[in-house]
C-alpha cells in the first residue's frame, strides 16, 4: 500500500467468490481508469468466474507510459 501512490499502472486479478479468510487489502482504485479488461467464466476447470484488469492512473502521469 505504501508504494501505491507511485504506481503509474495496476494489474488486479479478480476472483468473483465468497470464500473464508481474514485478509483484506482494501485499495482506492478512484485514481485509476480502467484501461483492459478480460472476463473468464467460471468452467468445469475453475468453477467461479474471474476478471483481469490492466488500470492507469488518471493524470499528467499517464503521459509517461510508452503507447499500447
Amino acid at each position: 500500500r505504501l508504494m501505491l501512490p507511485r504506481c503509474e499502472q495496476l494489474f488486479l486479478t479478480r476472483v468473483w467468490s465468497a470464500t473464508a479468510g481474514d485478509t483484506l487489502l482494501p485499495l482506492d482504485l478512484a485514481p485509476f481508469r480502467i484501461v483492459e479488461k478480460t472476463r473468464i467464466p467460471a468452467s468445469p476447470r475453475d468453477d467461479v468466474p474471474t476478471e483481469f484488469l490492466r488500470l492507469r492512473r488518471l493524470g499528467q502521469a499517464t503521459d509517461r507510459l510508452p503507447p499500447d
